[in-house]
């Protein structure tokens, strides 16, 4: 039976404002959908309107028979990219975007001065965390929360970046996810459904 309270789409978390994070490789990693995540996470601030691109992709191979027919295909590489933007000048994205060493903050002259670094240094694989929340599932309040968790994830793409008057700066990133040395899933995802009940 059609059910259109199993139909979702992504928001922001109005209570928190939260919803894209980053922690070094080797951190706790959420389980679930809902609980908070470990202090070693750091929240990447406010992102693009067009929210978050995961494309999984599947590179086959079709074989033919003497007559021209497919007779089997093949799979030969599995690649799963998330694509965001991220708006803020942060600490939290600069370190994110170059790497720790290319980029230090400072307060010593009384208010705030970032130094970056940019070089070809390969970025570190990290580990990423979406989560979005459907704040039309439910009229309780209770909505239908969606987390992403990319155990193992690397950004491979930095896009063009615009100065502008016109605009505002923002970083367009591609994250390259793996298969991590002590799991076989490159992508988690976690599902909490209080609008919809048990045995439904």
């Amino acid at each position: 039976m059609a059910n259109s309270r199993q139909i979702y789409a992504a928001n922001l978390n109005s209570t928190t404002n939260s919803c894209f994070s980053v922690a070094p490789l080797g951190s706790p990693l959420p389980v679930n959908a809902t609980n908070v995540l470990d202090p070693s996470f750091s929240d990447l601030g406010w992102c693009g309107v067009d929210g978050f691109k995961v494309s999984p992709k599947r590179t086959i191979k079709r074989h033919q028979a003497f007559g021209g027919q497919t007779v089997k295909t093949t799979q030969t590489d599995f690649l799963e990219t998330v694509k965001a933007t991220l708006y803020e000048s942060s600490p939290a994205v600069f370190t994110a975007l170059w790497g720790a060493g290319n980029a230090t903050v400072s307060s010593l002259s009384g208010h705030r001065t970032q130094s970056i670094i940019h070089n070809c240094a390969v970025l570190p694989r990290m580990s990423w965390v979406i989560t979005t929340v459907d704040a039309g599932s439910s009229s309780t309040g209770n909505a239908a929360t969606r987390r992403l968790v990319v155990q193992e994830g690397e950004i491979t793409e930095l896009a063009d970046l615009t100065y502008a008057t016109s605009d505002i700066l923002r970083y367009g990133i591609t994250i390259d996810c793996y298969q991590p040395i002590n799991g076989t899933q490159a992508v988690l995802e976690y599902i909490d459904e209080p609008q919809i009940l048990a045995g439904s």
